[in-house]
């Protein structure tokens, strides 16, 4: 029997912005043709004439699970712009907002993975270690959300109370390894994840995949590793892979890069040097800066153009999702029709990213 239908915001767990018209036959998906359900995204000229304090405020709002990541992307291009060197402690610190934000993410990103494979407990795990990450966050900046710390020139204040984030990769290592080994032994239900979904490490890269999509595919590029920032050249990064390029693979990769986040942040705060952490900008001169940073989705380049009156002239911002929104059919066709909200949960497509 060959039929068509459609899945999108009202299927459970699903981005709530992405729809996918699928052809079945007999149960297995023939042809996907994803969309994103959204209003015209910004164009680089819409953030012309705003002051650089506001395109700060704008960049930040695009996503919330994101938000370190695009600043941090913003400020490094002004701060190449304007030839502003950031203090060490400040570059070190962006380090703990940036990873403390992967960890979020990930987990988060993880959950419904497992909850729609129906292994519930380690999946409500997930996102109560989530909330933990969030709570720890609030405790260190003062807010959950939006907290406007980076700023060009570094952080816009000193964060001299870590042992809440101390606490929280103490408590969260032993967490973290044993859920993946209690989720590693439900074999009966991790093998259909396995094999499901695939795309292989030739097709990623031809359509320009990155993040851990890309390395669950054996695919070794990490921003962080590939082109160091802030203060990860210094803390030896390194890049987390696996070779199945599966739901399972990109499950798994998700947690690795959790512990491997775990231990950046126990090797920042213990290499924390004193100092200043904001170098001042008084004018910002005319011309181009760009910059790339590794956000828990994948890469995310931002070029910023400034004119004479120190406003921006256009804002130009490329991201992960529309390579991955571009590849994910490959992975759909010939799966069973009751895989794909796992395997689109996998594929880590964040809502506002999307829309934008």
């Amino acid at each position: 029997m060959r039929y068509a239908i459609a899945l999108g915001p009202f299927y459970p767990g699903w981005p709530g912005v992405l729809r996918i018209d699928l052809t079945v036959q007999d149960g297995i998906v023939q042809t996907a043709e994803p969309a994103v359900l959204r209003a015209r995204p910004p164009r680089p000229e819409d953030w012309a004439g705003l002051s650089v304090a506001e395109g700060l405020i704008g960049i930040e709002h695009l996503c919330a699970a994101s938000a370190y990541a695009h600043t941090l992307a913003y400020c490094q291009a002004l701060e190449q712009l304007a030839g502003v060197e950031v203090p060490p402690r400040a570059r070190y610190l962006r380090v703990v907002l940036a990873e403390l934000e992967r960890l979020s993410s990930h987990f988060g990103q993880a959950a419904p993975v497992l909850r729609l494979a129906g292994i519930i407990h380690p999946a409500e795990v997930l996102l109560e270690l989530a909330e933990q990450v969030r709570q720890a966050l609030q405790r260190l900046t003062g807010q959950r959300f939006f907290t406007g710390l980076i700023v060009p020139g570094g952080l816009q204040r000193d964060l001299p109370d870590m042992p809440p984030v101390t606490a929280l990769v103490a408590e969260l290592k032993d967490q973290v390894y044993g859920l993946a080994r209690r989720v590693i032994a439900r074999r009966l239900q991790v093998a259909p994840l396995i094999g499901a979904g695939l795309l292989t490490r030739e097709q990623a890269e031809e359509q320009g995949v990155g993040g851990p999509v890309l390395r669950a595919a054996e695919g070794d590029h990490d921003l962080r590793c590939d082109q160091p920032y802030a203060a990860y050249g210094n803390l030896a990064s390194q890049v987390v892979t696996q070779g199945g390029g599966d739901v399972f693979s990109r499950w798994m990769v998700l947690i690795l890069e959790a512990m491997e986040g775990l231990r950046l942040l126990e090797a920042a705060i213990a290499a924390l040097p004193p100092g200043p952490v904001r170098t001042a900008v008084d004018d910002w001169p005319t011309g181009e800066g760009q910059s790339q940073v590794e956000s828990p989705t994948g890469p995310l380049v931002v070029r910023v153009q400034v004119d004479a009156d120190g406003r921006l002239v256009g804002l130009w911002r490329t991201q992960a999702h529309p390579a991955q929104l571009a590849a994910l059919p490959q992975a759909l066709l010939g799966q069973r029709l009751e895989l794909v909200g796992v395997i689109v949960a996998s594929w880590g497509l964040c809502s506002p990213c999307l829309l934008r």
